[in-house]
């Protein structure tokens, strides 16, 4: 059962109805808590809380409300929670301008012009075949950060902060 931290809103946050039995953290703190993990790119697999060695996601609610991040941050946060989700996505390929834009081709590998809704940057696109990888990828899992799945083979990112465990985006493994 996923059990997910909710606060009530104040000073301090104090919540009373979760699996981890944490109460009470203060506003400040929880803001540069998640500031910290935004600006790093620790966001996945969510935001966990804010005790030292939990692991209970807090909830969105208490993200956007009561963590009092800048629009900056808060956009930050889903750009990045977004990229990393669509990244898993072996049709999702990444703008090679900007690396922050992308696009989704469906269907067998085929050449495509498109233009990044991000940077403008107009350019030809095409996912590769299997077994088709570029040198970034190949570098990617020469350093560990890139690792294929022991079941299906499909490559997967290992997130920052995960020690050796990766989720395959493809079979859930």
């Amino acid at each position: 059962m996923n059990t997910q931290i909710i606060f009530e809103k104040s000073d301090i946050l104090f919540y009373e109805d979760y699996a981890c039995g944490h109460r009470v953290v203060c506003i400040k703190d929880f803001n540069h808590y998640l500031s910290v993990l935004i600006r790093d790119g620790n966001i996945l697999p969510w935001i966990p809380c804010p005790a030292e060695t939990c692991l209970v996601p807090c909830h969105i609610k208490n993200i956007i409300e009561d963590g009092s991040l800048t629009y900056s941050e808060l956009l930050s946060f889903l750009t990045t929670y977004m990229l990393k989700k669509l990244s898993r996505n072996e049709n999702f390929i990444t703008c090679i301008q900007c690396g922050k834009g992308g696009f989704l081709q469906m269907g067998p590998p085929k050449k495509q012009k498109v233009q990044c809704p991000i940077c403008n940057e107009k350019q030809v696109i095409e996912k590769g075949a299997d077994g088709d990888l570029d040198a970034d990828f190949k570098k990617m899992i020469k350093s560990g950060e890139l690792r294929e799945c022991p079941t299906c083979r499909h490559l997967t990112l290992k997130e920052k902060g995960v020690c050796n465990v990766i989720e395959c985006a493809k079979c859930g493994v």
